[in-house]
């Protein structure tokens, strides 16, 4: 079976995923999961997503070779459900991901950006061996040491498009929002599966790490021949990388790959806590 067990609310949890707006999220991920798999076709929202990625195609005064750098406030998925409409490309899409748990706490409610792409999608169904331990609830040592970059590349499945079927947190409203999108909004993306520096515990920040991890991502869409990007600020939030840093690392490594990218753009949100990202993102992509 796809995916990592789920936690039914009755059952203890850790304080920190105790809370009602945890429980909510949790809500959230298990009925988004119900209405995959209740499907009554099966791969109708594929098929819907694929089918709206040709219309917006059609409608797309977009010219093919244009190559734009994008740094754009908001939420990975309203940034990329806009990009996709502009453009009518399927955009690959930076996971800032858990290096060691498969989604990271997705299945425990947790708010940082992986965790939000899991409930308003079908990522779930895409957690499988041989990359996935089941017995322990991990990644196998090989997936950790792909998705942290170690060989020079990262994970993207560009053979099965991600779907995405919700709209995002609203932290404003009592349900938290996650609007079900309208079957013509439903979008697809290639799920780009990127680990940065975790110095939670006070480690230092290591720029020629991040410089490999990056240039690791670019390298992976370079030889998956996928041309759209929408990354983020890689490790800027709660794993707590320097936004500055980051930022230049980017720029510096995308001027090697210029060519091989027609849009790249970075979707910084701010969520209401920490530090603020997009001002050194936009300067320096200014």
């Amino acid at each position: 079976m796809a995916g990592r067990p789920l936690i039914e609310d009755n059952l203890p949890l850790v304080a920190h995923y105790a809370s009602r707006e945890s429980a909510i999220r949790r809500r959230v991920l298990r009925e988004t999961i119900e209405r995959f798999e209740r499907c009554p076709d099966g791969d109708r929202y594929q098929s819907r997503a694929l089918e709206n990625l040709a219309r917006w195609k059609r409608a797309s005064q977009q010219v093919s070779n244009t190559r734009s750098t994008l740094v754009l406030p908001g939420d990975w998925g309203v940034v990329t459900h806009g990009l996709t409409q502009q453009f009518g490309e399927c955009f690959a899409v930076l996971n800032m991901a858990n290096a060691f748990v498969p989604g990271g706490a997705y299945v425990e409610g947790a708010i940082a950006q992986e965790e939000n792409m899991y409930r308003r999608t079908d990522c779930h169904f895409y957690i499988l061996p041989p990359l996935y331990d089941v017995e322990h609830d991990r990644y196998t040592p090989e997936a950790t040491r792909l998705i942290s970059g170690e060989d020079g590349v990262v994970y993207l499945d560009a053979d099965h498009p991600r779907v995405c079927i919700r709209g995002p947190e609203e932290r404003n409203e009592e349900n938290l929002g996650y609007r079900w999108l309208d079957e013509h909004e439903i979008f697809p993306f290639f799920e780009l599966r990127a680990a940065a520096q975790d110095l939670r515990n006070g480690d230092t920040f290591d720029a020629n790490r991040a410089r490999r991890q990056v240039k690791a991502q670019l390298e992976t869409l370079k030889l998956a021949n996928v041309r759209h990007v929408v990354f983020g600020a890689f490790g800027c939030g709660a794993f707590r990388n320097p936004a500055e840093q980051v930022a230049r690392i980017y720029r510096e490594e995308l001027a090697n790959y210029r060519a091989s990218l027609d849009v790249v753009a970075f979707a910084i949100f701010h969520a209401g806590y920490g530090p603020d990202n997009f001002t050194p993102f936009k300067a320096e992509f200014s």
